[in-house]
C-alpha cells in the first residue's frame, strides 16, 4: 500500500511539530471524530424516529410483527439484556480509550 506524495507532505509536517503540539493535534482529532459519531448518532435516531411515526401512521401499524418489540418490555429479562449492552459499550469505550491513550504515549516517547 503506497502513500500519496500529498499524505507524506502531511506526515512530515505532523512529525515537524513539537511533541507537545502532536500530542496536542491527535487530541483534537480524536474529539472531533467523537463529535462526529455524536452528530450522526443523533441524526440516525432523528431519522429513525421519523420513520417509526410515520411507520405507526401507516396501515402497517396493524401488522402484529410491528408490534414485537413492545411485547419485549414485559420480558424478565429485557433489562438484563439492555445492562448486558450497556456493559459492553462501557467496554468498548475503555478500550478505544486505552487504545488512543497508548497511541499518544508512543508518540510522545519519540
Amino acid at each position: 500500500m503506497s502513500i500519496s506524495p500529498s499524505l507524506k507532505t502531511i506526515i512530515e509536517s505532523i512529525e515537524a511539530l513539537s511533541l507537545e503540539d502532536q500530542a496536542l493535534l491527535f487530541e483534537q482529532l480524536y474529539k472531533r471524530r467523537l463529535e462526529k459519531q455524536l452528530q450522526d448518532n443523533v441524526k440516525e435516531i432523528a431519522e429513525t424516529r421519523e420513520q417509526e411515526l410515520i411507520t405507526s401512521k401507516s396501515p402497517q401499524s396493524q401488522n402484529p410483527l410491528l408490534q414485537v418489540p413492545a411485547t419485549l418490555k414485559n420480558n424478565p429479562l429485557f433489562d438484563e439484556v439492555l445492562e448486558y449492552i450497556e456493559a459492553y459499550r462501557h467496554e468498548l469505550d475503555q478500550e478505544t480509550e486505552a487504545y488512543y491513550r497508548e497511541r499518544d504515549a508512543e508518540v510522545q516517547a519519540k
